[in-house]
Order: C-alpha cells, then sequence, then structure tokens
C-alpha cells in the first residue's frame, strides 16, 4: 500500500548503504529492539513500521503489543523487532520518523476530538 512512499524514504535516508553499520557490525551479528513509549499519546505507525522493516528485511521477526489507536505511556512497549543488526539499524531511524510524526498527530487529533 505505501510502497512507493517507502522506497522513497529508503532512498533518502539510505542512499547507497548504511556504512557505519556495514564498516562496524559482522555481517552475521543478530540482535533484538525494543520500541518504548517516551510519553502520553496515541500511538500511530505500527503498521507501517512493519512494513518497513519487512521492506528491507523480510526476515526480521516483529513481536507488536500495542496497536495503532491506542492509548499510551512512558514505559509501555509497542514492539520487538528480532533479526539481522544490520538491518534493524538500517530501518530503525526511519521507523521512529515516520512513527513520531504519525503519533504526534493522532495524539493531538484526539486531543481535540
Amino acid at each position: 500500500m505505501y510502497e512507493e512512499l517507502i522506497k522513497l524514504a529508503f532512498q533518502e535516508d539510505l542512499g547507497d548503504g548504511d556504512h557505519s553499520s556495514l564498516a562496524c557490525v559482522p555481517a552475521n551479528a543478530q540482535a533484538k529492539a525494543t520500541l518504548i513509549i517516551k510519553d502520553h499519546g496515541v500511538l500511530a505507525g505500527v503498521e507501517l513500521a512493519q512494513q518497513l522493516f519487512h521492506y528491507y528485511d523480510k526476515n526480521l521477526v516483529i513481536e507488536v503489543f500495542i496497536q495503532d489507536g491506542t492509548i499510551v505511556k512512558p514505559g509501555d512497549i509497542a514492539f520487538h523487532v528480532k533479526g539481522a543488526s544490520r538491518s534493524i539499524l538500517a530501518t530503525e531511524r526511519i521507523v521512529l520518523n515516520f512513527m513520531q510524526r504519525m503519533s504526534g498527530i493522532a495524539t493531538q487529533t484526539n486531543k481535540i476530538t
């Protein structure tokens, strides 16, 4: 659904690759990342985050605990993502940029409705 947007986001953010990860992180390194909520609000962008992670690496495993549209508080865990460290590092900034923007809009909209 968002394929063109996702493609453009990766082109802008990564260009020809995540050179820091390529230089510093072993190709076979595995990791787990957790999205921890930092403020009160309405979570948005989880579905898009899953698409972003899988666009870059179909082998990443995402375990979602909180769905889009849920009211959240600091310390809540939205999801875990597990898999290749390089893939997680290459994708996390794009995911956070979208989710922060979308959650901010959802939170403000919730306040005025």
